[in-house]
């Protein structure tokens, strides 16, 4: 093992007075995982790592030293023992040692890989179960996930999808600060394995490990022929990609398609008549409204959704003042619902006839009970459900029945009385709204918890926060499939949880 041992110990005062300033500064920035090579123990509690040391146990140890998370400075895992580095080592030290200053070194020797070796870190992910299995040979972190000889490769995994053979597919956004490359993979459930992955680093032969970098997941859904969308952004701009079934190509395509706006933030996509795929864009140049956009070709290149024709007078501003179409949900195949929280109102767009409409801050439809609307699905009943995200203790469902000319107001339920002991918000900015049989499950990424309503008591019960052992970490997206097994995606653990639709019991994590 290559490992550079150096004479110089410690911090100088100068050198300490830089630590306290970048501490203050640097802020947390996330961190790059890289695969450790091996799990028979590395015996790197006898080694000695200080500046510019690198080698696997340096790999290890900043995998820990991340995974205890007591410093807001740049845990970079580089492989390499850096300035942030040994400023990421003395505040563990500063943790562990409080009462014994001789440690405090930013040198990881022997009493320093004791702790890390027997001490449980706060974040109990794969990576860390498998960088102290590595180092010390021995490991106490409980980790839930595949077999060491097999591990899945999520990274900050958001949108999720069930394909029609029950393969789940995951859009992992990677980190955007430091430029480690997003992913789609495709994971069997059953088995807990990785079957394939376009977009890592070790993925360079379809080019996707470029073409993914500074990827930021908006959503994703399948056309009917088994290929993924999935809206965004990375350096490029705003765009849409597709991921070929096969799992063997991949395209990208830009906005401004065919026109001279500015088509930007394509929030939300969903699947049409046909497998036609819509999406609904935010701002655009003159910074009021919102595009409707659909795939007009076999390539599956976008166009400006315009009338039943799809080629005639374009509608380039639904919804005036329509800022951020956060979700849309298509009903009955031809009727397109987009949530407007910037100006609390919900869009209707008639995708056969182009006629568009307003609810929510008019006289016509006042008594909808929407407060900051954010997402919106479509339930078993073909009833249309509004997450509205209100403030911090004012989020509510509304029950909207379509049928009619007009929506009509069905039911409202608070989720404040459902908050758990110690819950004191609720923020749903980052969350999901996904139907299965008689519920509704929503995802609180505020409190880490899930919420499950039934759509015909509208009894309300939450899972999480404390209570299970769901691993609820930043909880964004949620799949379910034909049995009944839902998957959340926690973005901030990168883990995925999967348990009962009908029940709420959990089946497994993975990561």
């Amino acid at each position: 093992m290559n490992i550079k041992k150096l004479n110089r110990k410690g911090f100088s005062h100068v050198e300490m007075a830089i630590v306290v300033l970048v501490v203050a500064a640097l802020g947390f920035v996330g961190y790059r995982v890289l695969k450790n090579t091996s799990h028979a123990g590395s015996n790197c509690s006898g080694q000695t790592l200080s500046l510019n040391s690198s080698g696997q146990c340096v790999i290890d140890m900043q995998n820990l030293i991340y995974a205890f998370n007591v410093t807001k400075a740049d845990v970079a895992v580089t492989g390499t023992f850096t300035a942030n580095t040994k400023i990421a080592v003395l505040a563990f030290q500063q943790n562990v040692f409080a009462s014994n200053k001789s440690q405090w070194n930013g040198i990881a020797g022997p009493n320093t890989w004791t702790k890390l070796c027997t001490l449980v870190p706060a974040l109990q992910n794969w990576t860390a179960y498998q960088a102290q299995l590595d180092a010390c040979g021995k490991t106490n972190i409980k980790a839930t996930g595949p077999s060491a000889s097999g591990p899945l490769r999520l990274n900050r995994p958001a949108s999720l999808n069930i394909a029609s053979d029950g393969m789940l597919w995951v859009v992992n956004n990677g980190h955007n600060v430091l430029n480690t490359t997003a992913s789609v993979e495709m994971i069997n459930v059953a088995t807990g394995k990785l079957v394939n992955i376009m977009g890592d680093t070790s993925d360079q032969k379809r080019g996707g490990g470029i073409d993914f970098i500074d990827w930021w997941t908006f959503s994703s859904t399948f056309d009917n022929e088994g290929n993924l969308y999935v809206s965004g952004m990375n350096a490029d701009g705003y765009n849409v990609k597709k991921i070929s079934k096969y799992f063997d190509h991949l395209d990208t395509f830009q906005w401004n398609p065919k026109s001279d706006q500015d088509l930007s933030y394509p929030y939300s996509l969903a699947r049409g008549k046909n497998g036609i795929i819509f999406a609904a864009t935010g701002i655009n140049s003159d910074n009021l409204s919102t595009t409707l956009a659909y795939n007009s070709s076999k390539d599956g290149s976008f166009s400006l959704f315009t009338d039943g024709t799809y080629g005639k007078s374009n509608i380039n501003d639904i919804g005036k003042y329509t800022y951020t179409p956060h979700s849309m949900v298509i009903q009955n195949d031809n009727l397109a619902w987009i949530a407007n929280p910037g100006n609390n109102n919900l869009i209707s767009v008639d995708l056969h006839m182009g006629n568009q409409n307003s609810y929510g801050n008019s006289s016509q439809s006042k008594g909808l009970g929407l407060f900051n609307p954010t997402v919106l699905n479509i339930d078993s009943k073909n009833r249309l459900w509004v997450l509205n995200n209100g403030t911090s203790l004012t989020s509510s469902l509304s029950v909207l029945d379509t049928s009619g000319k007009v929506p009509l107001l069905v039911k409202t339920i608070s989720l404040s009385t459902s908050l758990n002991k110690g819950q004191t918000s609720i923020d749903f900015h980052r969350s999901s709204m996904i139907s299965y049989g008689n519920y509704i499950w929503i995802s609180d990424t505020a409190n880490n918890c899930m919420y499950q309503v039934n759509i015909n008591t509208y009894s309300v019960k939450a899972f999480g926060n404390g209570s299970g052992n769901y691993a609820f970490n930043g909880n964004t997206e949620m799949a379910v499939d034909a049995k009944g097994n839902l998957f959340v995606s926690n973005t901030d653990s990168n883990t995925i949880t999967e348990l009962n639709a009908n029940t709420g019991a959990l089946v497994q994590v993975l990561n």
